[in-house]
């Protein structure tokens, strides 16, 4: 009994259900001819890694082609080009894709963004070489991941860099600091709401280094327009966010895990479409004032839920938030993962046992069963399907229970520290 209790911790747990999961979708396709796996990814076949190929084709003018993406990755989206063949290119991203320079580039960013993503998570994961190597494998395989990797979106590059800025920020070391304000610029002008994760420096007080950070992160966000059309176009790439805001909205409900997505989930079952569109705007501005000032001024026993809140933000907030956003959560899994806190009570036992199964429902391969349930998204451009809903039920839900945790305790302490105080002064 006490060999079994030696390998029974939280991490073991996380894998069997990982890979338990994994299993029972692969056998599933096998006995359903892959019926259970459609729509599993993008629902256009042909689409696979366009993400990465549509975005090299803007050269100069990607906001006068209403491109939504800052223009730092736009940049590296245009060195990129450069390697690909001038015949293919001519013809197109589908020829690109079909190129054999295409299909080089692609392996390669696939192999460094790999590489880099594993660095990353060996900065910081703990437990040794071989535990790391199975942790990033293992993670690999979830959904969002898979997911992430049929686009080919450049989420990835934004997760290395928000890696390397949780790593360092916090350093005693002056270079590593300014080195994580950086990698925090990158990050934010790669997918813009990674800022977010700036109000940890200000929760310290950090006052020099959240200046640094800003510095950083202007000059880095904004100096490659210069590239594209100059500073002129700030104003028509804002423009183009909120027209894909808008956009996004209309194309389904299908892969999208948001606030918004929610309730346009709940709209369309209740057979009552744009009724609750302003109760998701009022829910955004909680999500986004109240989850800020949870990162300033709450109180946290453990550092994965800190991590926790400004992920939260930025999947549940942008309306164009896809299943590949949901990587992000590994930064707050790798810290419940290895927290090694005491519980104190049978409700913190309660507790980490309902994160660790929500944290399983947003990570799993889940087959796309039960088709019956989601005929009447069936003719949208991104249908609904079971993997997604689940998602998006499994993220509401978290943030729910984080933000009760997070303020009750904070609550308590503060009554606790004011006690204290008094006490001290008489």
């Amino acid at each position: 009994m006490e060999k079994i209790k030696k390998y029974v911790s939280k991490e073991n747990i996380w894998y069997l259900v990982i890979w338990g999961a994994l299993g029972i979708f692969i056998l599933t396709g096998i006995f359903c001819k892959n019926l259970s796996m459609l729509n599993f990814f993008h629902s256009d076949p042909n689409d696979t890694w366009m993400d990465f190929f549509n975005s090299m084709m803007y050269k100069h003018s990607p906001y006068e082609l209403k491109v939504i993406y800052p223009p730092l990755i736009n940049l590296f989206y245009y060195i990129v080009h450069f390697f690909i063949a001038d015949e293919a290119f001519a013809q197109g991203s589908l020829a690109v894709r079909a190129s054999q320079s295409g299909r080089i580039v692609i392996s390669l960013y696939f192999i460094i963004s790999t590489v880099l993503l594993t660095y990353g998570i060996m900065k910081l994961k703990k437990g040794d070489l071989n535990k790391k190597i199975f942790f990033v494998l293992t993670m690999i395989l979830t959904y969002p991941f898979l997911y992430l990797m049929e686009r080919g979106n450049s989420a990835i590059l934004c997760l290395i860099f928000l890696m390397f800025f949780i790593y360092g920020y916090k350093s005693d070391k002056k270079y590593i600091r300014h080195l994580a304000y950086i990698s925090l610029a990158i990050a934010a002008s790669i997918k813009i709401y990674p800022a977010l994760f700036g109000l940890l420096i200000i929760r310290d007080k950090d006052w020099k280094g959240a200046m640094w950070a800003i510095i950083y992160g202007v000059i880095i966000f904004f100096v490659p327009f210069v590239f594209f059309g100059g500073f002129k176009n700030i104003g028509l790439f804002i423009q183009n966010i909120l027209n894909c805001i808008d956009m996004m909205a209309d194309q389904g409900a299908g892969f999208k895990v948001s606030i918004g997505n929610a309730f346009r989930i709940l709209e369309q079952y209740l057979g009552t479409k744009n009724s609750l569109e302003i109760v998701a705007t009022i829910f955004k501005l909680i999500i986004l004032v109240g989850g800020s000032i949870l990162i300033i001024f709450g109180k946290y026993k453990e550092k994965w839920k800190l991590f926790m809140v400004p992920t939260m933000i930025m999947v549940l907030i942008p309306d164009f938030s896809f299943i590949y956003s949901m990587v992000y959560f590994i930064i707050p899994l790798i810290y419940f993962l290895d927290e090694k806190s005491k519980i104190e009570n049978r409700k913190e036992k309660i507790l980490n046992i309902i994160y660790f199964v929500l944290f399983a429902g947003m990570f799993i391969t889940i087959p796309n069963l039960l088709p019956e349930w989601f005929e009447i998204f069936e003719n949208d451009h991104y249908p609904l399907t079971l993997p997604t809903l689940i998602d998006n039920i499994v993220v509401v839900i978290f943030m729910c229970i984080l933000w009760v945790d997070i303020s009750y305790f904070s609550i308590k302490k503060y009554i606790r520290e004011k006690k204290a105080s008094k006490s001290l002064s008489k």
